[in-house]
């Protein structure tokens, strides 16, 4: 849809501001509205068509009387529009009074040059022309009298009893299945119905109860609608297209981009201005009024909710509409709600919002203090700070920012690049990446962990397997632990029947009984549990601390070149204990209050860095080799 507008010579005086607001409601009409007509309209400051008045806003239409109640349904019919209408004609055979434009919406008038009508605005009221952010104390939402304007000359308009009933009128009920056309009495409280009068959706103006003098317009205590029937009294506030308002135009034959009922956007006095269309979702943006603007074509879905926009709740994918494949949304501003439906990829930025994502869904959350739902098989993103983020089975979530909380059930993947986060993976199956720093993680059984980051503290599950590459990383986790350590400083606390790998530096190690290590590093601490397992060695510096009891077997196998052993109270009374392998440059300590204990050493050990001492008696050391 497309304006040609006409400026008269009065508008010369009219301040600045007033062609600009002119402009910005012809963009927006032109958004919202999708017919493929131009509606030409004279406009007037002080006077329509040379006609002076005393209103905010007037209008003179260009109407036709050719048109009987069965075209205008079949029109209607044709375009999905007209569902609702009666079956037989309520107007006794009466044609129905159409104006030029809507003729042309409804394709029942060839597109001409031809003015649709002429509107003109006050020239003494006090108007405040801004498109966006709050009107002023005391002044008139001039664009709010734009919209109310050009829909009448789009054919939002009410006929009489005097006069032929026009198509507004058949939409117009006193009670479920009783239309009330063009009746003015007192006695009853007219309402707009789009399902034979069952439910109304708002009620029109009757000047006999409730002031203005327009019977098409909202009753004045209707809200704050442009459509309303008088803005005297509502100075001061931002007056926004409702889901109601746009319905009536799509009534009259005026196809929308834009979604209607189950969608809320709720921000600035705006409310669901969204309307199914074949399943998709084609243009939406709210800018810090509360305004639609911007195009997206047909068959995509974008949303977008502009910084300043502040309390807004956004509901996408509602009552089960599935938007059209490659949707987004965009959601800028404060303290917003943002309800995302499944299949859907979202981006949602600002501070303090509160996202609740659908299964399957992908969203990306920028700002700060914001809190995220999200349901099965989604893929988060947080870049910013303080978030908290809880995601269901299947999720991907990654984490760019610090200080935030995540907490996602098992066969997940979670990947954290920030600093200071405190994330909990519950559940079995998932993956963990920590490239951040000192964070708190705790991991479900059977998931993976990659930690290169410095200073985390990850409590893990059973059977994990965990790789770390950082510094001064510290993991405690359950039995059957695999863990490999190549960084330096960290800690490792598994659980019985683990496997420990340290080729790193500086690390203290510990694990349950029946458990291995293998040992490449130099300088680590190995902390031995009651009847715990092997040590197999390459070069390297390591201490060996702990007390076996009920040892059996080989205590220390594959004694290499370089190793440094120190074995403190590992030998209890009465045990044998042997060490194998060739270590002519390692030490080899054993130092045991208990008596009766033998020491066996097989391979190339030097006796002089062979230290063994007791307290007790019969300690005996055999030496096989030089």
């Amino acid at each position: 849809m497309q304006f040609n507008i006409t400026y008269d010579a009065s508008v010369d005086q009219a301040p600045a501001g007033f062609r600009d607001a002119i402009d910005y409601v012809t963009k927006l009409y032109g958004t919202i509205f999708t017919n493929n007509v131009t509606v030409a309209i004279n406009i007037g400051f002080g006077e329509v068509a040379g006609q002076k008045f005393g209103d905010a806003g007037k209008s003179s239409i260009s109407v036709n009387d050719d048109y009987n109640f069965y075209s205008v349904r079949n029109a209607l019919n044709a375009e999905n529009l007209g569902s609702s209408l009666p079956a037989t004609d309520p107007t006794g055979g009466q044609k129905l009074l159409v104006s030029y434009a809507e003729a042309k919406a409804l394709g029942l008038r060839t597109p001409e040059n031809a003015s649709d009508g002429s509107v003109g605005f006050s020239s003494s009221m006090s108007f405040d022309y801004r498109t966006t952010g709050q009107i002023s104390a005391g002044k008139i939402d001039f664009v709010a009298v734009v919209e109310h304007e050009f829909s009448e000359v789009m054919g939002r308009t009410y006929s009489g009893p005097s006069a032929l009933n026009s198509v507004l009128n058949l939409y117009r009920y006193s009670s479920p299945g009783e239309l009330a056309l063009g009746s003015t009495s007192s006695t009853i409280r007219p309402y707009f119905s789009t399902d034979g009068g069952g439910t109304p959706l708002q009620y029109f103006n009757n000047p006999g109860n409730s002031g203005g003098s327009d019977y098409g317009d909202w009753e004045v205590r209707s809200g704050s609608s442009p459509f309303i029937a008088t803005v005297q009294g509502l100075e001061g506030q931002n007056l926004r297209m409702s889901a109601t308002d746009i319905a009536v135009m799509k009534a009259l034959g005026w196809q929308t981009n834009t979604i209607g009922t189950g969608f809320n956007v709720t921000g600035n006095g705006e409310t669901d201005l969204l309307n199914s269309v074949n399943g998709n979702l084609s243009v939406v943006q709210i800018n810090a009024s509360g305004e639609v603007a911007g195009t997206v074509a047909q068959g995509t879905s974008a949303f977008s909710v502009n910084a300043g926009v502040t309390g807004a709740t956004l509901n996408l994918n509602s009552g089960n509409v599935v938007l059209g494949n490659g949707s987004s949304a965009s959601v800028n501003g404060l303290s917003n709600t943002v309800n995302i439906g499944s299949g859907i990829a979202a981006a949602a930025i600002g501070n303090g919002l509160k996202v609740i994502v659908g299964s399957n869904s992908g969203v990306t959350v920028s700002g700060s203090g914001n809190t995220v739902d999200a349901g099965d098989g989604c893929g988060i993103g947080l870049v910013g700070d303080h978030n908290t983020l809880n995601a269901k089975t299947y999720s991907t979530a990654v984490d760019y920012g610090n200080w935030n909380t995540v907490t996602v059930l098992g066969n997940s993947h979670l990947t954290v690049f920030g600093d200071h986060s405190h994330d909990n993976v519950y559940g079995p199956g998932s993956t963990v990446a920590l490239a951040g720093n000192n964070s708190e993680t705790t991991v479900g059984d059977n998931s993976v962990v990659l930690i290169s980051g410095i200073g985390n503290l990850v409590r893990a599950g059973n059977n994990d397997t965990i790789a770390i590459s950082g510094t001064s990383n510290h993991v405690k986790s359950g039995s059957s632990t695999l863990a490999l350590d190549i960084g330096n400083s960290n800690t490792i606390e598994a659980g019985a029947f683990s496997a420990i790998t340290n080729i790193g530096s500086n690390g203290t190690d510990s694990a349950g009984i029946g458990s291995t290590f293998l040992v490449g590093g130099s300088s680590n601490v190995f902390l031995v549990n009651p009847s715990s397992a092997y040590v197999m060695g390459s070069a390297g510096i390591d201490t060996l601390k702990g007390t076996i009891a009920n040892f059996a077997g080989d205590l220390i196998n594959g004694l290499a070149r370089g190793m440094h052993i120190d074995v403190t109270d590992l030998i209890p009374s009465g045990v044998s204990a042997s060490f194998t392998g060739s270590a002519s440059a390692g030490v080899l300590t054993l130092a045991s209050a208990s008596q009766y204990f033998a020491v066996s050493t097989y391979g190339a050990i030097n006796p002089r860095l062979l230290h063994v001492s007791n307290d007790g008696n019969n300690g005996t050391l055999l030496t096989y080799g030089t």
